[in-house]
């Protein structure tokens, strides 16, 4: 078994690198440009935070709403998987967790408007989120500039071993399930239980690495 399989820092690095796109301020294959403080425009808040982070490190009151629009990403630790190789290296299920948290009047319709309707407004957010987390093809978070060059994640091993991102899959979206249910999100049920005008959705994912053998 390899010594260390612990990339969750590194995956969680991989999910912002996608959100934030190739090319600079262009944003390819990324967030739209409007999502960031450097070239935001009219008709978009841009992100306060787009970091690695956890709602449960914040207290549930006004300092949440302080964030909005904010993106957390966050690891929920390895577990092992049937996968194996040769002696020595050890495939591993690492789950992230991507949390989008907005403020009512920071939700927009596509046409640049406010929008009013905050079902239309997780539909229309998470569908832009999710373009850009999984817009590499080959689902290994990948970030890929205009030309179609490819910026492939990179893992270590503090061992000296070798280390591969296998693939990157979507597991799952909450939109707003009913407390209790099986696929709700605890960030997503605490931000609906808040008396305060802003809403949470969020992305699982599930990503294989490899780790193990030769650097």
């Amino acid at each position: 078994m390899a010594i260390d399989f612990l990339h969750s820092g590194q995956t969680v690095d991989a999910v912002i690198a996608v959100l934030v796109g190739a090319d600079g301020a262009l944003h390819t294959g990324g967030l739209p440009p409007a999502w960031f403080p450097a070239t935001s425009a009219n008709g978009e808040e841009p992100l306060k935070v787009l970091e690695h982070g956890d709602l449960a490190d914040y207290p549930a009151d006004q300092a949440v709403s302080d964030l909005c629009p904010a993106i957390l990403v966050r690891g929920l630790g390895p577990k092992p998987t049937d996968h194996g190789g040769a002696s020595g290296v050890m495939v591993t299920q690492e789950v992230v967790r991507v949390i989008h948290t907005r403020l009512f009047d920071q939700c927009y319709t596509a046409a640049g408007g406010r929008e009013s309707n905050m079902t239309r407004a997780r539909e229309r957010y998470a569908k832009i989120i999710g373009k850009a987390l999984f817009n590499d093809q080959k689902r290994r978070l990948a970030v890929i500039d205009s030309t179609g060059d490819r910026t492939d994640v990179t893992l270590t091993c503090s061992d000296g071993a070798g280390a591969q991102l296998v693939n990157a899959m979507w597991s799952g979206w909450d939109l707003g399930y009913d407390a209790g249910s099986v696929d709700s999100m605890q960030e997503v049920q605490m931000i609906r239980s808040l008396p305060l005008p802003l809403w949470a959705i969020g992305c699982e994912m599930t990503i294989l690495c490899r780790s193990g053998g030769e650097a």
